[in-house]
């Protein structure tokens, strides 16, 4: 009996010190440590912007060079509109964006109305040109959008480990001027977009394009509707709105095949294989007629393709008064 007391009490103290030096839990378990690289990052953030500011998240990242990554910023709520810019290791915000090449922050597939923008911007397989730690900014615009808050789904997927984002500016003033979309191969747009006119105006929106000489552009403005009648007009670098129309050679805005009664001009208006002859800004003016529309709202297909790569789509005006008093067809 002693002998076998003796064993138990070894066995316990054999038990104890291999606890002291490994460790034991009740149910075997162990604390889950939060990993520092991954390859796939999903959480929702929010913006609670003051008053008047494009406010921005940035998250510092950490890539490996060669990684391809995907970046996506979307399912955005509270009527918000979306930004995005990526910054290298030796560059500060509101400088160059990696993707857009310049100082502005990447917003394509812009639709007039702050309600519709929900699927806010996606960036894939961008290739990481070097090592180190990158910034991703992700902008509410307080322009186009309407109140001050929402949120947004980030999503991040890269072929090799990154860093968990660690979020270093919440709802800060974004240093970028402005935003620009350069467009699939620089050579295609292709959006729709909408008028809310005010009482008897002929409004437009105005679009900055820049091309260069030897260019040659088809312009589609189709698919018209709200019982719309649209005209279209271009102006070439330095020309002011509502003066020599390239397209009438006057300033007219152009309109062909016009068919009286306010829900019979669906078609639009398309231009092709016009050549341009000047490198530079040009202003591709799309207005909706007062006159021979019925009501102030509708929307348009706006499809521009060039032969020569040009940089879309920076809408500069949004339904101003037309400077231009009359139309014609050449």
């Amino acid at each position: 009996m002693l002998s076998r007391l003796k064993i138990v009490m070894l066995t316990g103290l054999i038990i104890a010190a291999s606890c002291a030096l490994i460790g034991c839990s009740d149910d075997d378990s162990s604390p889950t440590k939060t990993p520092t690289t991954i390859t796939s990052y999903d959480e929702v953030h929010a913006w609670d912007c003051a008053t008047s500011v494009s406010c921005q998240d940035v998250f510092d990242i950490e890539f490996a060079a060669g990684a391809t990554v995907d970046f996506s910023a979307t399912e955005t709520t509270g009527n918000s509109v979306l930004q995005i810019a990526l910054y290298a290791p030796d560059k500060g915000l509101g400088d160059t964006n990696l993707f857009t090449e310049n100082d502005l922050e990447l917003r394509c597939g812009f639709v007039s109305g702050c309600s519709a923008n929900t699927d806010g911007q996606t960036v894939t397989d961008f290739v990481i040109p070097a090592a180190g730690t990158y910034r991703l900014a992700v902008t509410r615009d307080w322009g186009d959008s309407c109140g001050g808050d929402g949120t947004y789904r980030l999503l991040i997927d890269a072929d090799e480990d990154f860093s968990v984002p660690d979020q270093t500016v919440d709802d800060l003033a974004s240093l970028a001027t402005d935003w620009n979309c350069p467009a699939e191969d620089a050579m295609v747009h292709d959006e729709t977009y909408a008028w809310s006119c005010a009482t008897s105006v002929d409004c437009q929106d105005v679009f900055d394009i820049d091309f260069v000489a030897g260019t040659t552009v088809d312009i589609s403005a189709i698919d018209v509707t709200g019982n719309s009648v649209l005209q279209l007009a271009l102006y070439e670098p330095g020309m002011a709105l509502g003066r020599t129309n390239l397209l009438t050679g006057d300033y007219a805005e152009y309109r062909c095949g016009f068919v009286s009664g306010c829900g019979n001009n669906t078609d639009g208006q398309t231009v092709t294989g016009l050549t341009l002859t000047r490198t530079g800004t040009y202003r591709l003016a799309i207005t909706r007629d007062w006159g021979d529309s019925c009501g102030g709202v509708g929307t348009y297909h706006l499809i521009v393709e060039a032969d020569e790569p040009m940089w879309v789509f920076d809408q500069t005006i949004d339904d101003d008064a037309s400077a231009a008093s009359s139309w014609t067809c050449p």
